[in-house]
Order: C-alpha cells, then sequence, then structure tokens
C-alpha cells in the first residue's frame, strides 16, 4: 500500500506548447475485437500457461532429483539408438502432470508417423478417432522442425541433450494431454533424470503435444483441427526450449519461471522473424501484426500476453488493478478479486528478456550469445541474481528503466535509448492492432494537488499520467505509506518520473 501525494505552488503561465510536428500522433481507434477461433486459441492457452507454470515451479522445488547416468562426462561409452522407423509401434510414460512428475504416468503405445534429422513424430494409437490428424500434417510437423524451428533454437539457446543417443527429440501427440483442461503441451525435466529415482523417466528428450478433439471426448475443453495444426510449431519450439533449459542445467538448479517461460516465448518470437524479411532492432509496427504471414501464435500472442499484464480480461474490458497488482516474477494473486493469475507474467517476461537483449546484446558479443549465456554461464542462480550476475547490471535500475519503456516507447519524440524497445514500436502496435482494452493505461491525475492511494505488488508498477488543464504551477509530491508515513526499510522503492511533452 503506498500514497502518492501532490501539493501545488502558485500558478505560473503554462509553457509554449511544442508544435505539432514534434508529437507522436495518436491514433484512437478501436481496434480489432477477436474472432470465435481467436477466443478459442487464447482461452487453451490461458490455461497451458497455468499448467506449465505449475511443471516449473515443480521442477524448481524438486531440483534435488537426480539426473540421468549419461550427464556423467566419465560414463561409459554407449552405442547409438537405432533411428526410429516410421510404421513401428513405440511405448511412452507420460507423466501425469497434475501428480507427481516423478510417479504418477500413463503407459502409451505409439506409431512413428515421421522420421526428421532432429526429430521423430509419433501418434497415441488411443487417440479421438473424430477429425484426426492427417499424414501430411504430421510430416509438416517434422520438416518444420528440420527446417525452422531446431535451427532457431540451435543458433540462439544451444541444442538439447541426447541422452538416448537417437539425435532427435520426440514429439509425443497424445490425448493424455487432452485429458487435462485445455492443455495444449509441456515437456517434463523428469524425463531426463535417473528411472531409478523417477520412474516416468523416458531417458530422452520429449515433448508431449495436444491431438484434435472437436468433440470434447474428455469433458476438457475442444480441440479444434486447425487451431491445433496451427498452434503446434509455435508450442513446440517454445517447449523444446525448455528442454534445452533443463540440459544446460540439470543438477545445477533451473531458472526461475519467468525467466523460463520469458526465453521460451522469445523462442516464437525469433521463429517468427526467421520465416520474415523484417529483422529484429527494426522498430517493427502494427503492420507486423496485421499482415500477412506466420503472426498470431509467434507475433500477436507475445503483445496479446502482454495486454493481460495490462489488465486486459480477455474481452473489451481491463481489470482496474492492472498491472499494478500484477507482476513480472509469476507470483499467483491471493486475492481472486484481482484476476493477477500465473498467466500474466508471460508477456511482462517475453518484453522484459526482449528489452534486455535489445540493449545489450551487441555489447555483450551478439544476442544469441546473451541469450545462451542467460541460461547457464551462472547455472547455480535465477532469477534477479542470475541477470545481475549476467549482466553487472543493478536489476532495480533495469527494472525501472524497462517499466518506464512500456508505457513511453514510440509515443515521445527523442527517447534515450534506455527508455525504447528497439525490436518493436509498442506505441504504434497498441494503437493500432489491439482494442482499447489491451493497452496500457496510466490512472489519469490533474497537474494539481492530488492524493493517490494505491498498492503496488514487487515485481510490477503503478502508472499515473499528469494532464494539465491549463495554467499551474510547480508541483511538489511525496511517496509514502497509506497513512502518509515513510516507507518502511523492508521496501526498495523506485519513483521515475518521464516528461511525454
Amino acid at each position: 500500500p503506498f500514497s502518492l501525494t501532490a501539493e501545488d505552488g502558485a500558478a505560473t503561465a503554462p509553457p509554449a506548447l511544442l508544435a505539432a510536428a514534434d508529437l507522436v500522433p495518436s491514433f484512437r481507434s478501436p481496434g480489432s475485437q477477436l474472432t470465435p477461433y481467436e477466443q478459442e486459441v487464447l482461452a487453451q492457452e490461458e490455461a497451458r500457461l497455468q499448467v506449465e507454470s505449475r511443471l516449473r515451479q515443480w521442477e524448481m522445488d524438486n531440483a534435488h532429483l537426480p539426473r540421468h547416468p549419461a550427464f556423467d562426462d566419465a560414463r561409459v561409452a554407449r552405442a547409438p539408438a537405432a533411428d526410429p522407423i516410421v510404421g513401428e509401434n513405440i511405448d511412452f510414460k507420460v507423466p501425469n502432470i497434475q501428480g507427481n512428475l516423478c510417479t504418477d504416468f500413463t503407459t502409451i503405445t505409439t506409431e512413428v508417423k515421421a522420421v526428421g534429422t532432429n526429430g521423430a513424430v509419433v501418434v497415441d494409437l488411443a487417440n479421438p478417432t473424430d477429425d484426426p490428424f492427417t499424414d501430411p500434417e504430421l510430416q509438416q510437423f517434422s520438416d518444420d522442425f528440420d527446417s525452422d524451428i531446431y535451427a532457431v533454437l540451435l543458433a540462439n539457446f544451444d541444442a538439447p541433450s541426447d541422452i538416448d543417443l537417437n539425435q532427435r527429440v520426440f514429439m509425443v501427440l497424445t490425448k493424455e494431454v487432452n485429458k487435462v483442461e485445455n492443455a495444449a503441451g509441456f515437456v517434463s525435466s523428469t524425463d531426463l533424470n535417473d528411472p531409478v529415482s523417477c520412474p516416468s523417466s523416458n531417458e530422452g528428450e520429449i515433448f508431449y503435444g495436444y491431438v484434435p478433439d472437436p468433440a470434447d471426448s474428455y469433458g476438457t475443453g475442444a480441440r479444434s483441427h486447425s487451431g491445433v495444426v496451427d498452434n503446434m510449431p509455435a508450442l513446440i519450439a517454445h517447449e523444446v526450449t525448455h528442454t534445452i533449459q533443463q540440459t544446460r542445467r540439470l543438477g545445477s538448479g533451473f531458472m526461475s519461471r519467468w525467466e523460463a517461460e520469458g526465453q521460451a516465448d522469445m523462442a516464437k518470437e525469433l521463429l517468427g522473424l526467421s520465416q520474415r524479411p523484417e529483422q529484429l532492432d527494426q522498430d517493427l509496427g502494427a503492420s507486423v501484426i496485421t499482415g500477412a504471414g506466420p503472426n498470431d501464435a509467434l507475433y500477436t500472442q507475445r503483445f496479446s500476453r502482454l495486454g493481460r499484464y495490462f489488465g486486459w480480461d480477455l474481452g473489451t474490458d481491463k481489470i482496474p488493478e492492472a498491472p499494478h497488482n500484477c507482476s513480472l516474477f509469476s507470483y499467483k494473486d491471493p486475492t481472486p478479486s484481482l484476476q493477477c493469475t500465473s498467466a500474466f507474467y508471460y508477456g511482462a517476461s517475453w518484453s522484459f528478456q526482449r528489452w534486455v537483449v535489445d540493449q545489450y546484446g551487441t555489447a555483450y558479443g551478439g544476442n544469441d550469445a546473451l541469450t545462451r549465456d542467460w541460461i547457464d554461464l551462472n547455472p547455480t542462480l535465477s532469477g534477479r541474481a542470475n541477470v545481475e550476475a549476467l549482466l553487472g547490471v543493478d536489476f532495480d535500475d533495469l527494472f525501472v528503466q524497462w517499466a518506464a519503456m512500456l508505457y513511453v516507447d514510440g509515443r515521445v519524440p527523442e527517447l534515450p535509448a534506455e527508455l525504447q524497445m528497439k525490436s518493436w514500436n509498442l506505441f504504434d502496435i497498441y494503437e493500432n492492432a489491439f482494442h482499447e482494452s489491451l493497452k496500457l493505461k496510466p490512472v489519469a491525475n490533474q497537474f494539481q494537488a492530488f492524493t493517490e492511494a494505491n498498492s503496488v505488488r514487487g515485481g510490477s508498477t503503478f502508472y499515473t499520467e499528469l494532464q494539465p488543464g491549463g495554467a499551474r504551477g510547480s508541483l511538489a509530491i511525496r511517496l509514502r505509506d497509506a497513512a502518509d508515513v515513510t516507507l518502511p526499510t523492508t521496501m526498495s522503492p523506485r519513483f521515475w518520473i518521464v516528461r511525454l511533452q
């Protein structure tokens, strides 16, 4: 809780206005609204994020589990595994993501449908038969992994492990994922653990994905054929990034949830950029978001998820307590009325990491060097400690610059570099590609005496915009606790001001 109090001084004449040509135009278009298909995909994504957040937390809580013996450099040399063959049957143990991932699992029998250089696609023989994947679609998943996804992940995050020596990631498409409400896909570090300690381990690199089920066979949400097929490449890119993170850190300590998920969403963005002429550091705007191409799951969701952090309610309204009572750090909201569930931090974390890489990548030796080292240069550190060790910069200073950037990027002329998102123009994107309800909207106060009583969560920011109403004098502002008493030493507050005109 805090109180923000302003006391005004003697009235003076207002300064001369800037010339119109010096101002960034403000387009107050209503923006687009979601189609029923987009609503379906978004609902599934929201549920998947909360399931996945639980997985990442389970892994952190169980990081003590012994890794597979294949990670031991002193292991006895093993013969390479035989290549999977199209048409053969292979059994897999699918961990129960709602229980103990190490001991709770279901064994399924699959058929190999496509085998590529870096991946193999298999399908559960007991999947729903109403509108299933076609063989060409399954082959396309394999081709996409070989031609696009694996190359992007290798270049930016490094290669996953290969403890089963088959040189491939198995993509297991199974009804078991559909049995979890609105779930879409996941990976589990238990597949990289010693099977003696983790009976669910498949001793290999495995992605588990959902399957079309328009009839909602399990009462957990229908999955349309087109929705599953369209989302699959982005889903695979996101989840296999987690496998790489687990590979590089297993036995040392996992990344914090917000780091891991933000980076995995960056993998989707990088995959999208690899398929388009536009590149990073080009201040890309709304035309890229709304234009033709592979943009929805790869581009648009980055900003709709950030819109969730800004308070979008998935409809046409805003949650009034956002973003100041949501958080970058993925805390689930203890007050259900605030509706800041764990899914809110994905967009915030992606935008933070995108901004950091834009700011520091070149000086670090390349964006790809920075994203790789973020994973494993300091494998025993996570969260803010990991970021500070990586960059040698105070995290609180970074946080303030990022927080200010979220509102002013593209809005104010001639901003200093640290207040810009170099790869994307946030103002243009939210003004011209989205509905009003997705925008970051500060609480409005006049440039005169006022008292604003509110609260802000660790890992977030309260925004207010002072709007001039004619002649005004000086304004003194103090920030204290709810009783207008000096803030406690347990807080580490930062107070920032950016002049908009």
